[in-house]
């Protein structure tokens, strides 16, 4: 039986704009026959700081705006993907997923120039690996927003402070500092673990694709990729092993397990002070700097995080693209929300908001650095980056993978087993 974070209605959170109009109607449309946009996207801080000007885009084109959220890829589960997507008019797609969406999708070069909004410069205003991510050998099939990367945090008061040095000096025989490999990331985990008003690490316990993300970087710190780009499983079975027993020995040092313990979860322990390190996607991270929201503002650090056994760092990425379906009746309206969201003045109200970063531009500009202190590390990390496998097939093979680590987590299954049926995947 399929897990109900996987499904789509299981975890559809429908936000609806506000239904008044304020303003100008370019479109001259009647009261009685409003124009309404559909538009699908992931649960996320980014949605909801979107959901917040999505009144100035109303008032603007006296289009209305309809989003739901959901908090996994659940769409790419739907069987009848094509008859599904006639449900909405601009869609956000992870990574892995856009190579099946591509039959279905309108290609950007083929949208409909905006009459409101101006088209965005995407080769100039967005970082080459972005545009990357939202192509298809070479094809762009949509504007990329939120190119998410995993990286390094972790409580910089806590790792100069001099008694907490000496302390970990003499328990581990080196310089406490942001670590080098899966080894220090546990020492570190095991050193500040003071529960319950510290931990050493946030583990991912909910069945989704956060856990199939948490599988490949743990698989990689230990020098494995999960899979090739055909879904086809590489890793060493000895060298897995010994990095599932090493993910499961950092639950010792997390909060209790929770069947839904996710990113979230693991921004409000950091921002509530309570975790000491951790992996983070930078559009969580707004929340966690937050003056008025964090009692970790202003003493975070960040690096790349632990490497390979290679040396090479270890940042996934997990970018997004805004796409309009082929069977969408309203590409005109789709492409001026899409040039909205993309437009220069909407992400300085994203960014206030507490949104992540998406144009590179923007990147670039001092003013933001104190507001995002992480940005000369984000950087670097988005260029070194891999990407999960952009295949038809990424879904179901991701549901089998998280469900294989989910029940290795639980206990119901040691590594050797885990091991040996992960690698049974894509050759069924």
């Amino acid at each position: 039986m399929q897990n109900p974070s996987f499904l789509f209605f299981g975890w559809l959170l429908p936000i609806f704009a506000s239904a008044t109009l304020v303003g100008a109607n370019p479109r001259e449309q009647t009261n009685d026959d409003p124009i309404v946009l559909r538009v699908l996207t992931f649960h996320d801080p980014q949605s909801e700081a979107l959901f917040d000007l999505i009144r100035e885009f109303e008032q603007e084109t006296g289009i209305l705006v309809e989003m739901d959220q959901f908090r996994s890829a659940a769409m790419m589960s739907s069987e009848n993907l094509p008859e599904h997507l006639i449900e909405y008019d601009l869609v956000t797609v992870d990574e892995p997923y856009l190579l099946k969406m591509k039959p279905h999708i309108l290609p950007y070069k083929e949208w409909p120039e905006p009459k409101i909004f101006q088209e965005a410069d995407i080769t100039k205003n967005w970082h080459p690996k972005a545009i990357e991510f939202s192509s298809i050998e070479g094809t762009m099939l949509g504007i990329p927003v939120n190119p998410n990367v995993y990286f390094y945090t972790y409580r910089k008061d806590l790792f100069e402070d001099e008694a907490e040095r000496e302390a970990f000096q003499m328990r581990y025989g080196y310089e406490l500092a942001p670590p080098r490999n899966a080894t220090e990331f546990r020492n570190i985990a095991d050193f500040f673990h003071r529960p319950p008003t510290l931990y050493g690490f946030s583990a991912i316990d909910e069945y989704s694709e956060a856990m199939t993300v948490e599988l490949i970087w743990a698989l990689a710190l230990f020098g494995q990729r999960l899979c090739d780009k055909n879904l086809q499983p590489v890793f060493d079975p000895a060298a897995g092993e010994k990095a599932l027993n090493w993910y499961r020995s950092l639950i010792a040092y997390s909060p209790a397990k929770r069947t839904t313990w996710n990113y979230d979860e693991r921004t409000t322990l950091m921002k509530n002070g309570r975790l000491a390190q951790g992996m983070f996607w930078p559009a969580f991270l707004p929340e966690v700097t937050a003056p008025a929201s964090s009692q970790v503002s202003g003493l975070l650090g960040f690096s790349l995080g632990p490497r390979s056994s290679s040396g090479e760092p270890v940042n996934l990425s997990g970018s997004w693209t805004i796409a309009i379906p082929r069977k969408s009746t309203q590409t005109e309206e789709a492409s001026e929300f899409a040039f909205f969201w993309a437009a220069k003045d909407t992400n300085i109200g994203l960014m206030r908001r507490s949104s992540s970063i998406n144009r590179r531009d923007m990147m670039e500009e001092e003013a933001w650095e104190h507001t995002f202190p992480w940005t000369s590390v984000y950087q670097i990390a988005l260029e070194r980056s891999f990407s999960r496998p952009k295949h038809s097939g990424y879904h179901s093979f991701s549901q089998k993978a998280a469900a294989l680590f989910h029940s290795f987590l639980n206990g119901d299954a040691d590594a050797e087993e885990t091991v040996r049926k992960l690698l049974l995947l894509g050759k069924e």
